[in-house]
C-alpha cells in the first residue's frame, strides 16, 4: 500500500539551527523539501569531492587484481586521506597519460631526422646560407619538384641545394641550403615539436611512463584493500552534501527563526511532534492537498513480496501518491511472464544455481538489496522452470511435459493461454480500479470495461485459434452489456472530444488483448534458436568426430546467446505489459516523487 503522509513546517530559531539539523537527522523520517535553491561554497567542494571520488571508485571497480593482490597490505586508517590519496594519483595518471602521448607523437615526428643541434643550422646562418628542413613524396626528383623555386621572377636567382636526410614510408626528409632567403617561399616544411632534442624528449618519456607505471601500482593497491573504506567515504560526502543541502534549502523568517517544510509519513508523526517540544521547535502539519505535486511516495509492501521493490529501483518508476499499489501483482505476472517468455527448464535450472550462490553471498555479507535481488531471481528462474517442464523444453530438447501443451502441434493451446491471461490481466486491473473507485458511476465503467475485455478475448479465440465462432451467445451479451455500461457511464457527452476518441479507445482494447501473443512469439523463437543450435551441433557431431570440441564450442555459444536474447526478451516485453498494458487500464501513470527521508 501507499502510506499517507502529512504536510509539516517546522520552525526553530536560527541559533539552534545546526543542533536542530542533527536531531531532524537522527529522527529519519521527514522528507525534506527545499524552501529556497540551496547553494553554498560547502557544498559545491563537496559536490566536487563526490565527482573525483566517483570517478575513482569507477577507476579502481574496473580493475583485475589478481589472488595475491588482493591479500597484499592493510587498509588505511581515514577514509578522506584516502580518498586524497587516491584522487591525486589519479589525476597524476591521466596527466601522465596525455603527457606520454604527446611525447611519443614528438619522438616520433623527430626520428626520421635522427640526432641534430639546431645551433648547427643557425651556424649556416651566420655564414650566409639559408637552411629549411621539408618533407615531401620520395616519388619527385628532388631537382624537379625544386625547379618552381630555383630562380626569381627576372630568371636570375640562386639555386637550392637539397640534402637528403632519411627515405620512410615514401617520404623524403630534406635539408635545403642556399645563399637566398628561403623564409618567404611556401615550402612544405617539418613540423616541429617544441624542443627539438631527441635524446631528451626520449628521457621525458621514458620517466612519464616510469611514473605512470608507479601511479597504477598506488592505484592497484588502493583497488586491493581500500574499496570498502572507499565506499564508506562515499556514503559520508553523500550524507555531509545532504546535510548541507537540507541547511541551506531552509527558509528565513526574520532576523532570529528559520523554518524547513517537508512531509512525514502519518504513523510517524507522534514521534516528530515528541522531538519538537523536546528542542522547543514550533511545528504545523496538515493533510496532503489535492493538487500537491511534491509529496512523496512511500510504499509498504509486504514482506513476502518486498522483492517487488527491487523490479521498481530497476525500472526507475514509482507510482503517484494518489495512485494506487501495484507492486505485488507486477512480481507475480512479471514472473510468469519470465517464464513463458525463456520457456526453457534447462536454462531455468542455471538460473536457479546462480541465483542460489547470489542469494547465499549476499546473505552472508549482509547486503539486504542483494539478498532480496537474490530471491527475485529465484522466483523467476523457478518460473522458467516450472513452464519449461510443463511444455516439455530442456535446453531445445523436447520431453515429457502436460500434454494440454505438448501434444498441441500448432501451439494453438499456448496462444489460448496467452490471450486468457491477457485478458485476466486486464480485466483484473479494471476490476481493482472499480474496487477503488469512490463514485459508482466510475464503479460501472470499469465492469463493463472487463466485461468487454472478455468478450474481446471469446472474439480472438473464435477468429485466430478455432477458425469460427460457434455459439457466440455469451461474447455477445459481455458485449452488449459491457458496451451500454462503457457508453452510459463512462463517456462525457458534453465533451466532443471524448465522444470522437471513444471508438478508438473499444479498438485499442481489442489491440491491446492481441498483443499479449509477444510471450509466445518470443518464447517460441528462443525454442526455435535452441534447436537449430543443437541440429548444428549434431551435424557436427556425425561428420566429423575430430571436430566435436568444435561442435561443442558452438553448441555452448549458440546456448549463451540464446540465453542473452532471452533475457532481453524479459526486460522488454515482460516489463512492458505490465507498465503499459495493464498500467494503462487501471489508470497508473507512474508520476511519483520516491520518499527520501532526511536521515
Amino acid at each position: 500500500m501507499i502510506e499517507r503522509m502529512k504536510k509539516v513546517t517546522i520552525v526553530c530559531l536560527a541559533d539552534d539551527q545546526e543542533q536542530s539539523l542533527v536531531e531532524l537527522r537522527r529522527l529519519g523520517s521527514v522528507h525534506v523539501v527545499p524552501s529556497t535553491d540551496p547553494h553554498s561554497t560547502t557544498l559545491d567542494e563537496l559536490r566536487r569531492e563526490q565527482s573525483e571520488l566517483g570517478q575513482v571508485l569507477t577507476y579502481l571497480e574496473g580493475l583485475k587484481l589478481s589472488e595475491a593482490e588482493r591479500q597484499a597490505g592493510a587498509p588505511m586508517a581515514n577514509g578522506k586521506e584516502c580518498s586524497h590519496e587516491c584522487g591525486a594519483a589519479l589525476s597524476r595518471l591521466h596527466h601522465l597519460t596525455a603527457r606520454i602521448t604527446q611525447l611519443e607523437q614528438a619522438v616520433s615526428r623527430l626520428e626520421p631526422w635522427g640526432q641534430f643541434d639546431e645551433k648547427a643550422l643557425q651556424r649556416l646562418e651566420e655564414h650566409g646560407w639559408h637552411a629549411a628542413l621539408v618533407i615531401h613524396s620520395a616519388s619527385r626528383k628532388g631537382q624537379d619538384w625544386l625547379a618552381q623555386f630555383s630562380t626569381d621572377d627576372d630568371g636570375d636567382g640562386e639555386p637550392i641545394h637539397e640534402f637528403v636526410v632519411n627515405r620512410q614510408n615514401g617520404q623524403l626528409y630534406s635539408l635545403l641550403v642556399s645563399r637566398r632567403a628561403l623564409a618567404e617561399l611556401s615550402l612544405p616544411r617539418a613540423n616541429f615539436p617544441e624542443g627539438n632534442d631527441l635524446a631528451v624528449l626520449r628521457r621525458q618519456l621514458d620517466e612519464a611512463r616510469h611514473e605512470c607505471e608507479q601511479c597504477k601500482k598506488a592505484l592497484r593497491k588502493h583497488a586491493a584493500v581500500d574499496l570498502a573504506l572507499l565506499r564508506q567515504e562515499v556514503a559520508r560526502l553523500e550524507q555531509e552534501a545532504r546535510f548541507e543541502q537540507t541547511r541551506d534549502g531552509m527558509g528565513v523568517s526574520g532576523s532570529r527563526l528559520v523554518y524547513l517544510q517537508g512531509y512525514v509519513p502519518e504513523p510517524q508523526l507522534d514521534e516528530l511532534r515528541a522531538l519538537a517540544r523536546r528542542n522547543g521547535w514550533a511545528i504545523r502539519y496538515a493533510e496532503v492537498a489535492e493538487n500537491d505535486a511534491e509529496v512523496p511516495t512511500k510504499l509498504v509492501i509486504p514482506k513476502a513480496f518486498r522483492m517487488a521493490q527491487v523490479v521498481l529501483d530497476f525500472i526507475g518508476i514509482v507510482p503517484g501518491y494518489r495512485e494506487v499499489d501495484v507492486s505485488v501483482s507486477l512480481l507475480v505476472f512479471l514472473a510468469l511472464f519470465c517464464g513463458m517468455l525463456i520457456g526453457d527448464a534447462g536454462y531455468g535450472m542455471l538460473f536457479t544455481a546462480a541465483s542460489l550462490w547470489l542469494f547465499q553471498k549476499a546473505k552472508k555479507l549482509g547486503d539486504s538489496k542483494m539478498t532480496e535481488a537474490g530471491k527475485l531471481l529465484i522466483l523467476m528462474s523457478l518460473s522458467v522452470v516450472g513452464w519449461g517442464a510443463l511444455t516439455g523444453n530442456w535446453f531445445g530438447l523436447q520431453a515429457p511435459g502436460l500434454p494440454w501443451f505438448t501434444n498441441d502441434q500448432n501451439n494453438e493451446h499456448i496462444q489460448l493461454f496467452c490471450f486468457f491471461l491477457g485478458a485476466g490481466h486486464m480485466a483484473l486491473a479494471h476490476l481493482w480500479r472499480a474496487k477503488l473507485s469512490t463514485g459508482w458511476r466510475e464503479r460501472l465503467t470499469n465492469i463493463g470495461w472487463a466485461l468487454f475485455l472478455w468478450a474481446n478475448y471469446f472474439t480472438i479465440k473464435g477468429m485466430l485459434i478455432d477458425g469460427t465462432f460457434g455459439d457466440f451467445t455469451i461474447p455477445k451479451w459481455l458485449y452488449i452489456i459491457g458496451t451500454a455500461l462503457i457508453v452510459c457511464f463512462g463517456i462525457n457527452w458534453r465533451s466532443i472530444n471524448e465522444i470522437i476518441n471513444s471508438p478508438f479507445t473499444f479498438i485499442n482494447s481489442f489491440g491491446d488483448l492481441l498483443s499479449y501473443i509477444r510471450l509466445f512469439a518470443v518464447g517460441l523463437s528462443s525454442l526455435e534458436i535452441a534447436k537449430a543450435f543443437n541440429t548444428m551441433g549434431a551435424g557436427i557431431w556425425h561428420g566429423n568426430h575430430w571436430l566435436i570440441p568444435v561442435g561443442i564450442l558452438a553448441l555452448s555459444v549458440g546456448h549463451i546467446l540464446n540465453v542473452a536474447l532471452a533475457v532481453m526478451g524479459v526486460l522488454v516485453h515482460g516489463i512492458r505489459l505490465n507498465t503499459l498494458e495493464f498500467s494503462g487500464h487501471i489508470g497508473l501513470e507512474w508520476s511519483g516523487r520516491p520518499y527520501r527521508p532526511f536521515q
